[in-house]
């Protein structure tokens, strides 16, 4: 913990000097949530979220997770690693190196805003029956993300608020502003519908933003995978939105 903070102090000490140097009088800061909070193995992430209240509480900080799903024709049932993403769907390897510099806590002159995401259709997490703000507070705490391997069981989340299946984003444009509509439900799972029903190319108002096909064969592909980032986010004085350096969480196959 000692070791966290001195690394946030150090990362907020060098980016107020690079933005005086840029002529910028003050920069709204979150912290990254470390690599080492994050464990992944296999379909299984447990993720420790520090306590934000204590020294960012003017922010009303929480923290949120953002995903987007991915469709293709190749079964990777393994851990999946960097090395995967393409064969996986290539957007998937893109989408990945577009957010290489801006997740790096070495990088400093590459900072996420409000477009970091949404230029890429990426959506936030929700959850069904639970807010999910209770289980990603600024408090703190521990969560672990599970996705079964079982057909027809969904994925979920347990926190502090409890255990709740995960649920795609409603589409209502909230924080990222797109509109869409979602087929065949809000549900991690793999069906035909999310393969059959979603627009190719992704369009404001269309159906399944959050989904990305491979090509045009659409009968190949058979599984889907979600790709998830976790951030802390707050809101500035002026009702803008702070979000800290993301953290990539990891991929998932879909049940």
């Amino acid at each position: 913990m000692i070791k966290t903070r001195l690394s946030n102090v150090f990362f907020l000490f060098i980016l107020l000097i690079y933005l005086s140097a840029c002529g910028l009088a003050e920069y709204r800061y979150l912290p990254q949530v470390p690599l080492n909070n994050v464990d992944t193995v296999l379909n299984i992430s447990t993720i420790t979220l520090d306590d934000l209240i204590s020294d960012y509480s003017s922010y009303s900080p929480v923290y949120s997770i953002y995903y987007k799903i991915y469709i293709s024709d190749e079964l990777v049932d393994s851990q999946i690693h960097q090395t995967d993403l393409s064969r996986i769907n290539n957007t998937l390897l893109n989408d990945y190196n577009s957010f290489t510099s801006v997740a790096d806590p070495a990088n400093f002159s590459s900072l996420p805003n409000a477009s970091t995401f949404k230029n890429r259709n990426y959506h936030e997490l929700d959850l069904e029956g639970i807010n999910i703000n209770s289980m990603l507070s600024g408090n703190g705490g521990t969560i672990t993300i599970f996705f079964p391997l079982a057909s027809g069981e969904s994925p979920t989340m347990t926190g502090p608020a409890g255990s709740a299946p995960l649920f795609r984003n409603s589409g209502s444009g909230a924080n990222n502003g797109y509109l869409f509509s979602l087929e065949p439900d809000r549900y991690f799972m793999y069906s035909y519908d999310l393969v059959f029903k979603t627009d190719y190319p992704i369009t404001e108002g269309g159906i399944n933003n959050d989904v990305s096909l491979k090509g045009n064969l659409k009968e190949a592909y058979e599984y889907a995978y979600v790709s998830m980032y976790v951030v802390a986010a707050g809101v500035d004085v002026d009702f803008s939105r702070i979000l800290s350096k993301p953290t990539h969480i990891g991929v998932f196959k879909l049940p």
